[in-house]
């Protein structure tokens, strides 16, 4: 695994998996922006730890496997699957996705 697949998978691990929204913080830069969640919306960084705490209110994820990615200079492409339980009546779902971002000094 790449460096910046590692530092994905940690931040899926911590915040997502183990719940630790507070740590969230740490993995973004200031001026950093969630964008393509939703149609022509980005989403700051307060946004976005308002956006996973309303979804690990409903949601207990198991977990998140990063299953392929392309890396070129500081940009990092993956896709993804995640398993989880819905807590209101335990049933489970499973899903994926895809993501780009850039990581720049670890974050």
């Amino acid at each position: 695994m790449g460096n910046k697949v590692e530092i994905l998978q940690r931040f899926y691990e911590r915040v997502w998996v183990e719940g630790a929204i507070e740590e969230a913080e740490s993995f973004f830069n200031t001026q950093a922006a969630a964008s393509g969640l939703m149609p022509d919306l980005a989403l700051s960084a307060q946004e976005f730890h308002d956006f996973v705490a309303a979804l690990l209110a409903v949601l207990d994820v198991t977990s998140v496997n990063l299953e392929k990615a392309v890396e070129q200079y500081e940009w990092i492409s993956v896709m993804g699957r995640f398993e989880a339980t819905l807590l209101a009546n335990g049933q489970p779902i499973t899903g994926s996705g895809m993501l780009m971002a850039r990581i720049v000094d670890g974050r």
